[in-house]
């Protein structure tokens, strides 16, 4: 990134930070008791990230992508 597009990047951030943390503010503000549960509910039903890697080391899914390539074009 040249010192122009930083500059720029950085500018256009000193700019944005202010106005999205009034936008958290204001959304914190009207979040209701209701849809903070249902959040929080969807937070905690997401997968440990253990979990996942633990799954990923057991398979990549590669060699089913490949059953599928094969099927959609077989030789």
């Amino acid at each position: 990134m040249s010192r122009s597009a930083e500059q720029i990047w950085v500018d256009n951030w000193r700019e944005a930070g202010p106005e999205l943390e009034a936008i958290k503010r204001q959304e914190l503000r009207a979040l209701t008791a209701e849809r903070a549960l249902f959040f929080a509910d969807a937070l905690l039903s997401m997968p440990w990230p253990e979990d996942v890697l633990a799954r990923r080391r057991a398979s990549s899914g590669l060699l089913e992508q490949q059953d599928l390539f094969r099927l959609l074009h077989p030789r």
